[in-house]
């Protein structure tokens, strides 16, 4: 017996010993799922955590965040793990009872199929439980946002006319409780499936095997699990009415006359579903169930399509369609409040204007302001010229020109400022090596600073600030012109990318001989010299230098996330964020300011605009272009939204008050609230029902093109809004009717801090034709000296490029502006070379701004003082003598290098070199 036993160890392997290494080895192969499946998820929420801990400096955010997505993915996890296992291993796992040895080939070969699914039905299960399951956690993980919200809910104040309920309701607990529902749905309907296969399975193998399954159970499990997904469902419909309140109908938001008569059996089915499920569910051992589902399922979706489809359908037909300029008044009445609230249109001043050919000499006197503020440079155009003309090495780049005020000797004048960015991808490709990319090559480098309206030789841009080293005057001191953290379009390596900052190797500067560098002062940044970050950032970034290099020490810092939107969007994820932030130049910093946004899509009966029914600027973002600083203030206190989000995370946003004066006075009205609140008020300045029913005064915002389409976007004007003294600086866009092009009105918002947030909607009789912005276009093309300009100029060598056409209110009359700018095929700098000036009968084109004014308005204009070309500035710049030393210099080392090219046979880069020393030598000349 014991040398049979030995035998059996020596010769074989035990069954114990069979099932530890089959442990092993699957254990093993689970490791390496794992690490497959989650290795760079956790490598990434690693990273995260260095992020937000050393660079954003925002560990609660983080860990906050963290700790609830993982609380509920886990719960997730478990509930649908735990739910669909034991119903797969019960449905998989049913006791088969042999009447007789099977008796041919094919029921043996189904019995030993059978008798495999059933001994490894527990692996079978988990397998599908854990697929199934890691689905619904990550749904489910996802949600933590409505969670927090539903737990720090501040009231709206507002009720809606339905339900009588908060509009928080809606807008904080409804999707939290819709997402609880769906997900146990879910649950329970992949649990029904998973062990109706299962018995279905099973029950076909044993006939084919000539074997019963045991019936004892099977009837209860089904019928519970049956039961159980109809009462969910009931209470999902239950909860589906409180949606209709932000259905989107032909006409308007929210139920109408037919739609509201419907919504109490969405309740009333609602809750028959859960009679039915419970009825299922009891009736499982008492009463076949089968039959309460074969009756009751089908006579619940016969229900549901009488009432809430042919019913309301018959009603809007026979009822209301007949009698919708009645019946439906009541609910267009709260449909057009409700959107008007939640775009914050309730708030403006509408006006009615007048609207005169031709301003008079008293009114053009008192537009002296505007007149002479006029922005006659586009700014894609001027981003243009700044890009041949500023970037001064290919390394560099203008991703944008934003348009701002400063108070230039005592007067409030329009500029247009651009950072100059620095782009790796521009570097010599033989220079494009790690160490340029993230080491030397770190960061931009001063902001170009032009007026709005004034040239310089013959159509150039006039510089504020400029060149290197920047020559800055009193008007733009900057201290610190060095820019780490800027915005950068998506695809850009900065934007992708990641710099090593305090190394061994000093940063590229700025262009200068010799050569100026740089160090990095500041302290943000992940702490980079440690094994284990190198080892996870090695991986993120595919990177293997950050071991060979030996430029890293102690106290080397890596910076990545440097675009100030991605940044804000993790610190502030309760925030929506505008397309366009803008740089300003406050206390001798360069800063940028981001427009942040409260916004939803469940506030009940308001229109939608881009997917949301309700916007508040109610934030404001500052961050610091040097040391990434970012701080939010809260503009919009008493935003509901705002208020509920500032309970979840106390003092990440500060108070309005803690706002310093120099950074509030460049705070402009945030352009993508102004698009929203315009597009919605082409057709919400209609507060009569009726006439929004028969939608015969609906605008739309004025297009600058009519084919294809395209509406004019927001500007930025500096003037004064007629029949009052306010002058400042504000955002204006005008409306055309619906179905024509006349002008039917206009809208302008105050960017000033003592009238910050006012919005003005001047509207035009209805009577009155108006010429809009794509006829007057129309009108200047047409214009025999416009026309001869473009036959003159559009050629082989060069071409006419239009600027925006800007429509300018002046007293009670309209003033369209439209620069045109000539641009040569071989060198590609746009320079303003005409002005075309229109009112509603007449046209005039000149070769500035002030003739053009000068031949409209007669001697009268000359009161603007307006701006004219070839102004000297008037404020001081870096010597003359200095400043041409410095050219003479860069012309001969550009001679020397391209000699030097030469004499190595590379051609390509000779001709380049000659190209920059020639353009040097013609900038010099003028």
């Amino acid at each position: 017996m014991n040398s049979g036993s030995f035998r059996l160890e020596e010769g074989g392997r035990s069954p114990e010993r069979s099932r530890r290494q089959m442990t092993k080895f699957f254990v093993l192969i689970a490791v390496v799922l794992f690490l497959f499946a989650f290795g760079s998820s956790l490598f990434q929420a690693y990273a995260d955590w260095l992020w937000f801990t050393h660079d954003a400096r925002q560990p609660d955010v983080y860990a906050k965040t963290l700790k609830t997505r993982a609380l509920l993915w886990v719960i997730g996890l478990a509930v649908s793990f735990f739910a669909i296992y034991l119903n797969a291993r019960a449905s998989l796992d049913s006791q088969a009872v042999f009447d007789s040895a099977p008796n041919d080939e094919n029921a043996r070969a189904a019995a030993g199929i059978l008798a495999i699914v059933q001994k490894f039905a527990r692996l079978l299960a988990i397998a599908f439980a854990l697929v199934v399951g890691l689905g619904v956690a990550a749904s489910f993980g996802s949600s933590y946002m409505q969670l927090w919200a539903s737990q720090s809910a501040v009231p709206f104040g507002k009720t809606d006319a339905l339900f009588g309920l908060d509009i928080g309701f809606f807008v904080f607990k409804l999707p939290w409780y819709a997402t609880i529902v769906r997900t146990v749905l879910s649950v329970l309907v992949f649990s029904l499936i998973v062990t109706l296969l299962g018995y279905l399975g099973s029950s076909g193998l044993a006939k084919v095997a000539q074997v019963r399954l045991s019936q004892r159970s099977m009837r209860m499990h089904v019928s519970v699990l049956a039961g159980l997904t109809i009462i969910v469902y009931g209470v999902q419909l239950y909860l589906s009415r409180y949606f209709l309140t932000v259905h989107e109908g032909s006409q308007f938001v929210g139920p109408g006359y037919a739609q509201s008569r419907v919504v109490p059996f969405y309740a009333f089915l609602g809750i028959a579903a859960i009679v039915l499920g419970v009825l299922t569910m009891v009736n499982a051992k008492i009463w076949k169930p089968w039959r309460v589902l074969a009756f009751g399922v089908p006579a619940l979706v016969l229900l549901g399509i009488v009432l809430l489809g042919i019913y309301p359908s018959i009603v809007q037909q026979y009822k209301v369609k007949p009698n919708s300029l009645t019946l439906e008044l009541p609910y267009v009445e709260r449909a057009i409040e409700s959107t008007r609230y939640a775009y914050g249109l309730d708030k403006f001043e509408v006006r009615d204007f007048e609207v005169s050919a031709e301003p008079t000499q008293e009114e053009v006197a008192e537009a002296a302001t505007t007149l002479k503020s006029m922005r006659l440079w586009d700014p894609d155009v001027l981003r243009r010229v700044f890009e041949e003309r500023q970037t001064l090495r290919s390394y560099y780049n203008f991703f944008d020109v934003d348009v701002d005020r400063y108070t230039i000797n005592g007067e409030q004048r329009m500029v247009m400022l651009s950072p100059r960015d620095i782009q790796n991808s521009g570097l010599d490709p033989k220079d494009q090596n790690w160490q340029n990319q993230h080491l030397r090559y770190t960061h931009g480098f001063g902001v170009v600073v032009s007026p709005a309206n004034e040239t310089v030789n013959a159509g150039d841009p006039r510089y504020w600030l400029s060149n290197f080293p920047p020559q800055q005057g009193t008007v733009f001191p900057i201290e610190e012109q060095r820019i780490y953290f800027s915005s950068y379009p998506p695809g850009t390596l900065e934007r992708e990318s990641y710099v090593l900052l305090n190394t061994k190797l000093d940063e590229f500067d700025y262009p200068a001989e010799p050569e100026a560098l740089h160090k990095w002062t500041e302290s943000r940044g992940i702490p980079i010299a440690g094994a284990l970050a190198k080892f996870v950032f090695s991986a993120l970034f595919g990177e293997i230098s950050f071991y060979t290099t030996s430029d890293i020490v102690a106290d080397t810092r890596l910076v990545y996330r440097r675009d100030i939107t991605e940044r804000a969007s993790l610190i502030y994820p309760f925030l929506s964020f505008d397309s366009d932030p803008y740089v300003v130049i406050v206390g001798g910093r360069v800063l940028w300011i981001l427009d942040a946004y409260t916004v939803t899509d469940m506030v009940p009966y308001s229109d939608f605009t881009e997917g949301v029914n309700y916007i508040r600027n109610s934030v404001k973002i500052v961050v610091d272009s040097y040391t990434g600083d970012m701080d939010a203030y809260a503009v919009e206190e008493g935003d509901p939204i705002l208020q509920t989000w500032m309970k979840v995370f106390p003092g990440l946003v500060r108070p309005n008050s803690e706002v310093p004066a120099d950074v509030r006075a460049h705070f402009r009205y945030a352009e993508g609230l102004f698009a929203a609140q315009s597009a919605a008020m082409a057709r919400y300045h209609v507060t009569d029902s009726r006439q929004f029913l028969s939608n015969e005064d609906a605008w739309q915002v004025a297009l600058e093109k009519d084919s294809p389409q395209v509406p004019i976007e927001p500007y930025y004007v500096q003037m004064r809004v007629p029949g009052e003294d306010v002058e400042g600086f504000m955002l204006i866009r005008p409306f055309s009717t619906r179905t024509k092009n006349n002008m039917i009105g206009w809208m302008a918002a105050f960017c000033d801090p003592a009238n910050y947030g006012r919005v003005v909607v001047f509207r035009f009789p209805r009577d009155t034709q108006t010429q809009g912005p794509v006829q007057i276009d129309a009108k200047f093309t047409a214009d025999p000296i416009v026309a001869d300009i473009n036959r003159q100029f559009n050629n082989e060598q060069s071409s006419i490029v239009p600027g925006n056409l800007l429509v300018i209110p002046i007293g009670s009359s309209l003033l369209y502006v439209k620069p045109l700018f000539l641009e040569s095929k071989s060198r590609p700098i746009p320079e303003l070379r005409k002005v075309v000036l229109g009112l509603q009968n007449r046209v005039v084109v000149a070769d500035s701004y002030a003739e053009a004014l000068q031949r409209l308005f007669g001697t009268q204009a000359g009161q603007t003082d307006a701006p004219t070309t070839d102004t000297q500035p008037d404020q001081p710049e870096q010597p003359a003598q200095s400043a041409l030393l410095a050219g003479i210099a860069e012309v001969i080392r550009l001679f020397d290098q391209a000699e030097a090219a030469q004499r190595a046979g590379d051609w390509g880069r000779y001709g380049e070199l000659q190209k920059q020393a020639l353009e040097k030598l013609e900038g010099l000349a003028k």
